[in-house]
């Protein structure tokens, strides 16, 4: 809600002038990821769609998120992961 919100952005500001550690150790977790992500889906023509790039790093949970909106951002994100690497298969072969 809008508390879990407030209370991440300030756990955010916190973590981005090293005051809380494990907020920084999240963000650089979830930039490495998303850079993976962009890679991933990025790493053919055919998959290669700016569009699906970025509803993919939409779904890279936030600190800002409450565990219920995280929990659905990356079942999302597996989903949509799941279906272009069968896309991948399918072009490319297993």
């Amino acid at each position: 809600g809008g508390g879990q919100g407030i209370a991440g952005n300030i756990q955010n500001f916190l973590g981005s002038v090293g005051l809380n550690p494990n907020v920084a150790a999240y963000n650089d977790l979830s930039q490495g990821l998303i850079n993976q992500i962009a890679a991933s889906i990025g790493k053919t023509d055919a998959l290669n769609n700016e569009g699906e790039v970025k509803r993919a790093l939409s779904l890279v949970p936030q600190i800002t998120d409450d565990p219920e909106r995280a929990k659905i951002k990356l079942d999302e994100l597996r989903k949509m992961l799941q279906v272009n690497t069968e896309s991948y298969n399918q072009i490319y072969g297993a």
